[in-house]
C-alpha cells in the first residue's frame, strides 16, 4: 500500500515537475519575447530619431515639379526684405506664399530699422555708414543681402518673386546658387554659404565705391561691378551659374522648358534707382551745420554800351584783410544769366542772353560782416571799343580767388586769353583800394604743355615759404609761378595721395594755421546729360604737403550745384583754431558766407587718415 502510493507519490511529483517546467519555459519565452519587443520599439524609436536627424539635412521632394530627395548643406533661412513695415498688399501676398510653400526654413523679413540694427551689430561701421549713404532703398537692400548672407547663409530672395508652379526651395539648398542676367548678374536671389569669401571682397569694395561716390557707366554696376571683379578673380565663368534671368522668370540654366521655370516676378514697380542714377543722386551727403550763416545775394542792372544786363551775384571769396586780422576782404562774381532747376535738367539756363558776361565787385567787412567799404566794381569793360568788346566769346574775369601772402594779396582767376582762344588762368597781385578796384589780366601759361588746353581751379598755398600753386590733384602736382614770364612751372610731385582725390578740382586756396597744417576745401561733380551733382570735402596736409587726413564728401546746403571758394580758418584769444569761415555760391546766383565751430567740424563729419 505504501509502495503503491509513494510510487503515485514520485509520478505526481515528476508530472508536477513537468508542468512547472512548461511553464518556466512558457515564462522565458514570453519574457524573451517582450524583450525583443522591446529593443523593436527602442530601434524603431532611435530610427525615427536618425531619420529626423538625416531629414534636417536630407528631406523628400515630392511636388509637380519634381519627385527626389534633397541633401542640403545651404543653412534653411529665407531672407527678404521691405523698407517699411506697412507692407503693399502684393508684397504681403507675396511674402505669405513664399512662407507657406516652404515651411522647412526659417523665415526673416527686414526692414530698414532691423537692417541697421543688425549692421551694426555685425560690421565695422563704415558698412553702416555705406548703408545710410545710400538714397535708394534698392541699394540699402543689395547691401544688406550680402552681409547677412554673409553672417547667416541661406537664400535671400526679393520680395516681388514667388515660387513657379510650386516649385520648392529646398531645391536651391545643395549648393551655392548664382543667377546669370544678359552678360551680367541677378541681384534678385542668392544662395549663399555663410562667410561666403565673394559676398565679404563685395561689401568691402561696395563701401569704397559709396566713399568716393562711384556711379560707374550704369545704375546696376554700383552693386553689379564688383561681384563681377570678384568672379573673375576667382575664375567662375558667370555663363556656367545654374541659374538664369530672362525677362520676369528666373529659371534652370539648361532648357528653355518651362518645368524648368523656378521663380516668377509678379510685382513690377517704378525702378526709382535708375532715375537718381541718371539724375546723379544715388547718394545722401550730409550738410554742414553753420552757426552763423550771412547772405549777401543781389541783383543788380548795368548798363554796357548802351544795352541793360541784369546781373546776379554768385560765388563769392574771402580772405583775411593783409592790415587788419578782424577785418575781411570780399569779392563776389557776378553774371548775366541765372539757372533754374527744372525736372529734365539741373542748370537750365533762364533767358540765354546774347553775351555770356561776368562782373567782379570788391568790398571790406568786420567780424561780423558788416560792410565797412563801398562795393566797387571792377571795370574791365571800358579797356575794350564796343566792336572788339562785343566779338569776345567769354567777357570778364570768372571764378576769381584771393590769397594773402607774407601780407600781400595776389588773385587766380579764369579769363579768356585772345591768343590762344582758351580759357586759360590770369594771375597777379592785388592791392585794395576803397576807392577804385584796379585789376591787372595777366595769363599764365603752363610751360610744361605743347598744347594748351582749358585751366581752371588751380589753389594758391605757402609751400616752404614760397607762393606756389596746387595744379592737379591726383597725383598732387604743386607749381610755381614766374611773373617776370608769366609761366607755370612743376616743381614736386606727390605720389602718396590716394585715390579718393581722382577728380577733385580746386576748390579753395590752402589756409595755413599756426600748428603747422594747411587747409583746403576741394570738390568734386558728377554728371549725366543734364544732371550734375557738386561735394566738397576738407583735405589736411602737412607744411610739406604730406596728406594727413581728409572728410568725407558733404553739401553746403543740398543744392546740386554748390561752389566754395574761400576759406579762412579763425584763431582765438589763446592761438587755438576754433572757428571756420567758408564762402560759397548755390546754384551760382546766390552768395552766402557761413561760420562753423571747429569742434563740430572735426567730431560731426567723418574723417579719414592717410
Amino acid at each position: 500500500m505504501f509502495v503503491f502510493n509513494y510510487n503515485k507519490l514520485l509520478k505526481n511529483r515528476e508530472n508536477y515537475i513537468k508542468k512547472n517546467d512548461s511553464n518556466q519555459i512558457n515564462d522565458n519565452k514570453i519574457q524573451d519575447k517582450n524583450e525583443i519587443k522591446l529593443k523593436q520599439i527602442e530601434n524603431i524609436k532611435k530610427q525615427k530619431e536618425f531619420q529626423k536627424a538625416d531629414n534636417k539635412y536630407c528631406k523628400n521632394i515630392s511636388n509637380k515639379t519634381s519627385n527626389k530627395k534633397i541633401y542640403s548643406v545651404i543653412p534653411l533661412n529665407i531672407f527678404q526684405f521691405w523698407h517699411d513695415v506697412e507692407l503693399p498688399v502684393q508684397i504681403k501676398k507675396n511674402i505669405d506664399i513664399i512662407k507657406l510653400q516652404n515651411p522647412e526654413f526659417t523665415h526673416y523679413l527686414y526692414d530698414i530699422s532691423m537692417c541697421i540694427d543688425f549692421l551694426k551689430n555685425n560690421f565695422h561701421e563704415d558698412v553702416l555708414y555705406t548703408f545710410d549713404k545710400f538714397a535708394s532703398y534698392k541699394h540699402k537692400m543689395y547691401l544688406w543681402s550680402f552681409c547677412v548672407l554673409y553672417i547667416y547663409g541661406g537664400i535671400f530672395i526679393d520680395a516681388k518673386y514667388i515660387c513657379y508652379n510650386g516649385f520648392k526651395l529646398l531645391e536651391l539648398t545643395n549648393k551655392e546658387y548664382y543667377c546669370k542676367e544678359d552678360n551680367s548678374i541677378n541681384l534678385e536671389l542668392f544662395v549663399c554659404l555663410p562667410n561666403n569669401p565673394i559676398m565679404n571682397k563685395c561689401i568691402q569694395q561696395i563701401v569704397i565705391n559709396c566713399k568716393k561716390s562711384f556711379y560707374g557707366n550704369h545704375e546696376s554696376e554700383i552693386m553689379k561691378h564688383q561681384l563681377l571683379i570678384n568672379f573673375f578673380h576667382e575664375k567662375i565663368n558667370i555663363n556656367t551659374f545654374p541659374l538664369v534671368n530672362s525677362g520676369n522668370i528666373i529659371k534652370l540654366n539648361d532648357t528653355t522648358n518651362t518645368s524648368n521655370h523656378i521663380l516668377y516676378k509678379n510685382i513690377d514697380y517704378k525702378n526709382y534707382s535708375l532715375e537718381l542714377w541718371n539724375k546723379v543722386e544715388i547718394y545722401n551727403y550730409p550738410i554742414l551745420k553753420y552757426k552763423m550763416r550771412v547772405d549777401l545775394s543781389k541783383t543788380i542792372n548795368t548798363n554796357i554800351f548802351n544795352e541793360t544786363y541784369k546781373f546776379y551775384s554768385g560765388s563769392p571769396t574771402i580772405v583775411s584783410c593783409p592790415c587788419n586780422k578782424n577785418h575781411y576782404i570780399i569779392n563776389i562774381r557776378y553774371i548775366n544769366y541765372m539757372f533754374k532747376k527744372r525736372p529734365n535738367n539741373d542748370k537750365e539756363i533762364v533767358k540765354k542772353p546774347k553775351h555770356w558776361i561776368t562782373l567782379n565787385s570788391m568790398f571790406k567787412v568786420d567780424q561780423n560782416f558788416n560792410k565797412i567799404t563801398e562795393e566797387l566794381f571792377l571795370d574791365d569793360v571800358s579797356i575794350y571799343d564796343e566792336k572788339k568788346y562785343n566779338n569776345m566769346l567769354y567777357k570778364g574775369i570768372e571764378d576769381l580767388r584771393l590769397f594773402k601772402f607774407c601780407d600781400n594779396l595776389y588773385y587766380l582767376a579764369t579769363a579768356f586769353d585772345n591768343k590762344t582762344q582758351k580759357m586759360l588762368i590770369s594771375s597777379d597781385a592785388v592791392e585794395f583800394d576803397s576807392n577804385k578796384y584796379n585789376l591787372n589780366k595777366n595769363i599764365i601759361y603752363p610751360a610744361f604743355l605743347n598744347e594748351y588746353t582749358t585751366e581752371k581751379n588751380w589753389s594758391f598755398f605757402d609751400y616752404h615759404n614760397e607762393l606756389s600753386i596746387v595744379y592737379k590733384w591726383f597725383p598732387l602736382q604743386i607749381g610755381k609761378i614766374d611773373y617776370d614770364s608769366n609761366e607755370l612751372n612743376i616743381i614736386d610731385i606727390k605720389y602718396n595721395i590716394p585715390d579718393y582725390f581722382k577728380g577733385a578740382k580746386g576748390s579753395t586756396c590752402g589756409f595755413k594755421t599756426r600748428d603747422g597744417e594747411l587747409w583746403f576745401v576741394i570738390h568734386k561733380s558728377q554728371s549725366k546729360g543734364n544732371f550734375v551733382n557738386y561735394q566738397h570735402f576738407f583735405a589736411v596736409f602737412d607744411l610739406n604737403m604730406n596728406l594727413d587726413c581728409y572728410s568725407e564728401l558733404f553739401k553746403f546746403e543740398n543744392y546740386k550745384v554748390e561752389f566754395c571758394m574761400g576759406l579762412i580758418i579763425k584763431e582765438n584769444e589763446n592761438g587755438v583754431c576754433d572757428e571756420i569761415i567758408m564762402s560759397y555760391s548755390v546754384m551760382d546766383t546766390q552768395s552766402i558766407v557761413c561760420v562753423y565751430d571747429m569742434e563740430y567740424i572735426k567730431n560731426d563729419i567723418k574723417w579719414y587718415k592717410n
